[in-house]
């Protein structure tokens, strides 16, 4: 799976995950194979990723204890995330 680019739309919400700096509506753009995430603890790294996985329905794996609200917080958000896939022609 390619990903071509990703919007995460704030709509004005100033509350969590909307406060991290990749809410802003603007597209990151991934134009190379590998894309290496860097920044400070707190900077939304990892919330990244989990959003991304809650739009493309990826599998999870949970410690039993670890389903909690911040799993239906990333359901609520999803809508606010547009992952844009570049489409390749199989060979």
């Amino acid at each position: 799976m390619h990903i071509k680019e990703v919007v995460f739309e704030s709509k004005g919400q100033k509350t969590f995950p909307y406060n991290l700096p990749f809410f802003h509506g603007k597209p990151i753009a991934f134009s190379e194979g590998i894309t290496i995430l860097i920044g400070e603890n707190g900077a939304g790294k990892s919330t990244f990723i989990e959003l991304l996985n809650e739009v493309l329905d990826l599998p999870r794996i949970v410690g039993k204890k670890e389903v909690s609200a911040q799993e239906d917080l990333f359901k609520n958000v999803r809508n606010d995330v547009k992952i844009h896939r570049l489409h390749q022609k199989p060979k």
